[in-house]
């Protein structure tokens, strides 16, 4: 709670993100007296999450990667995007970005922050080429020039995926019986159709 806490008043007016309530402040800040309880409370986006859509506007992703930039502008990484729930389709038509419970907050342009931002870049890259690819019957595989880019896997990343997740499943799925249970849109579908693209924010 500590971490999205941060990341939220971090990113305080950008649009894109929840905003946490002015009220909660302190409590997020740990000025609270002591055995009172420290709540979060976030705004509410409405829309619907990246595997659920029906439909995307040609340029989403494109509007995703913009966004993705101005939270590490901020000097924040969500270090979570992997995740399909964690992306939104607002009702306005913009992608929008939830769930900073694994955020970081840098203070300087470090190596761990510059590591963690080509992460995020990174598993957006991956949702965008997937879309493309099953969606490309449609004759609209040229979305975008981005989808060409290659970022690799940091080295961290590559540990993980080779040492620790391996260990990490073993903990929750066997040991601990509990599996996250992460969604995900089925690989055969059914994939949106592209609408209309919806142009710069205002």
């Amino acid at each position: 709670m500590q971490r999205e806490a941060r990341a939220l008043l971090r990113l305080e007016g950008t649009a894109g993100v929840p905003a946490l309530r002015q009220d909660v402040h302190e409590n997020v800040q740990g000025t609270l007296a002591p055995g009172s309880m420290r709540i979060l409370v976030r705004s509410w986006i409405p829309g619907v999450p990246l595997y659920a859509t029906q439909e995307l506007p040609r340029d989403f992703f494109d509007h995703l990667d913009r966004l993705v930039e101005t939270i590490h502008a901020a000097g924040v990484c969500h270090n979570d995007l992997h995740k399909e729930q964690n992306i939104l389709l607002g009702e306005d038509g913009f992608p929008h970005v939830l769930d900073f419970q694994l955020a970081s907050v840098h203070p300087h342009a470090s190596s761990v922050y510059r590591s963690r931002c080509r992460e995020d870049l990174r598993h957006v890259q991956k949702h965008r080429l997937r879309y493309l690819r099953h969606m490309a019957s449609a004759g609209e595989a040229s979305l975008s020039t981005s989808a060409e880019l290659h970022i690799r896997r940091s080295w961290q990343s590559r540990l993980w995926k080779l040492i620790v997740k391996p260990l990490y499943n073993v903990t929750l799925r066997r040991m601990l019986r509990w599996s996250e249970d992460e969604e995900r849109r089925p690989r055969q579908g059914p994939w949106p159709i592209w609408t209309e693209a919806i142009g710069p924010r205002e």
